[in-house]
């Protein structure tokens, strides 16, 4: 319609605020409409903020771009809104200077700063691994008088965890708790996956029980990456608990997940557990790799049981598996 330069109508603004009400996107779009413009708008700036976010997070940069300037000849979205989401889309497409030019015509036209703005810098900053950068970005985002939220903390933590900063990582992590917010599910994948690698896997199951407390549902990766990170330090009794768990949230159990299970208890010297995991699998019709029949052969040889490690070695040549 945008692009006809046909206009919507109060009809066709509703329809859209009841769709949104259904997929349940209209309080996340309150929500960051109040961090750019401070307090609240008609239902037609929200829809039209709505509709120029999806299509810049569907990275349809252009069309984005096309919609804001019919928009802006119609009066159909505010200043600080469309220069907020303009600084959006340089960010996500890795423009950062073009975002800070962006940002200083903002200001030069009588925009304030908002929340919103400065999460975009942070995300780009974290992503790009400029951790120190994204720090300064905060502090000024204090200093200007505007608070953090959700979104702010979850690429604070998930930057800092993959540029290898855990203790900041999980800073931000307490802070966040302490206000409210919840981790997105990729935060909490990445930060958890980088502590088990650490040995630090006490600490993320810690995160992953105050999470599961709050009703969130974790995945088979999650899963796997606690299993892991318990079959490094030898706690075979966790591994087999997580498994129940597991059994429990109804996941489905695939190969990633026996081969964790095998590759883990094996590493705890727990053989015959390993190896009930490894007939599970096979009654599943699912084919080991090369990876859970070294882990077997290795626990074996360490058990100093060199017979059973040389069946598994016989088994794994008599199937070249890779």
């Amino acid at each position: 319609m945008l692009e006809k330069r046909v206009y919507p109508n109060q009809t066709s603004v509703q329809t859209m605020v009841s769709l949104m009400c259904k997929e349940g996107s209209l309080q996340r779009m309150l929500s960051l409409l109040d961090r750019i413009h401070g307090k609240r708008c008609g239902p037609g700036v929200l829809v039209n903020m709505a509709l120029v976010l999806w299509m810049f997070e569907e990275d349809r940069i252009e069309h984005g771009f096309i919609l804001l300037r019919r928009m802006l000849q119609k009066n159909l979205i505010l200043d600080d809104v469309m220069n907020s989401l303009i600084i959006f889309a340089y960010c996500k497409t890795g423009k950062f200077n073009e975002a800070m030019k962006a940002y200083d015509d903002m200001r030069n036209r009588g925009c304030g700063s908002n929340a919103f703005v400065y999460t975009c810098f942070i995300h780009a900053r974290a992503n790009e691994g400029l951790i120190e950068e994204a720090l300064r970005l905060l502090e000024e985002m204090h200093s200007n008088g505007l608070k953090p939220y959700d979104e702010t903390y979850n690429y604070l933590i998930e930057g800092s965890a993959k540029a290898g900063r855990l203790e900041e990582s999980l800073a931000f992590y307490e802070k966040m708790m302490k206000e409210g917010f919840v981790l997105s599910f990729s935060t909490f994948s990445e930060i958890v996956g980088r502590l088990c690698d650490n040995g630090k896997v006490e600490k993320a199951d810690e995160i992953f029980t105050a999470l599961s407390d709050r009703g969130f549902v974790p995945n088979e990766n999650i899963y796997c990456n606690l299993i892991n990170g318990f079959g490094r330090i030898g706690k075979d009794q966790k591994i087999i608990t997580l498994y129940h768990e597991m059994q429990y949230r109804g996941l489905d159990l695939g190969p990633q997940v026996y081969a964790a299970l095998v590759a883990s208890l094996s590493q705890c010297g727990k053989m015959k557990e390993a190896e009930k995991f490894l007939n599970m699998m096979e009654g599943k019709s699912l084919f080991p790799n090369r990876l859970m029949y070294d882990a077997l052969i290795n626990g074996y040889l360490k058990k100093g049981d060199a017979g059973r490690a040389m069946h598994f070695s016989n088994e794994l040549l008599s199937k070249i598996i890779m």
